[in-house]
């Protein structure tokens, strides 16, 4: 994890506080940036041109978004939501 970016600020907000308060109420459909060079490479060898827009399929609130993170790394702080 590199760069500011919204699972880099998790983790450090995680090793800093002892709860971390997520809005509910935004919606995002979050796609790591390896599926975007992915299928950007794909357009580019393909010859197409024009302007795309890429994106993973389904959605979630960015607090749905923080849960995931935290599950998966096995952050020990307390995710809660902010409305």
């Amino acid at each position: 994890m590199k760069g500011n970016n919204f699972v880099s600020m998790m983790v450090k907000l995680a090793s800093e506080k002892p709860e971390v308060r997520v809005v509910t109420d935004e919606i995002l459909t979050p796609t790591p940036t390896f599926e975007i060079a992915e299928k950007s490479m794909l357009l580019v060898r393909s010859g197409n041109l024009g302007l795309f827009h890429l994106s993973s399929e389904g959605e979630c609130s960015w607090f749905e978004f923080a849960q995931v993170i935290f599950e998966t790394l096995k952050l020990k702080r307390l995710c809660c939501p902010r409305v």
